[in-house]
């Protein structure tokens, strides 16, 4: 089972029994869920695709920009969560001569 942490530091409880000669609480690991990674951009018919690996109950945020420099990133469209091990959106084409795009794991 994967839990999500909600903020830098998060407690971790654990609810178990302890029947007699029976105490097992083992195998618990704690690490940072891998960052999304692009697995494929398309561009078909006016739109474009955008293709990366997830993780299964996680939620991601595509944003977009038009300038870096500025730092300021819009999100397109609402979050989506994963069901499976990559996600897509697609997007229309827009007159911008030229759109960044970043892909943000939600908490």
């Amino acid at each position: 089972m994967a839990v999500t942490a909600t903020k830098i530091s998060t407690a971790l409880e654990f609810e178990f029994r302890n029947d007699p000669n029976a105490f097992a609480l083992d195998d618990i690991s704690v690490q940072p869920a891998p960052a999304p990674m692009l697995q494929a951009v398309t561009q078909t018919n006016g739109m474009i695709s955008l293709i990366w690996s997830a993780i299964p109950g996680l939620a991601y945020q595509v944003q977009y920009n038009d300038d870096v420099s500025s730092g300021t990133w819009n999100n397109l469209g609402g979050t989506v969560t994963a069901i499976s091990g990559t996600l897509a959106v697609s997007v229309a084409v827009t007159t911008s001569p030229r759109r960044f795009f970043r892909i943000i794991m939600l908490p």
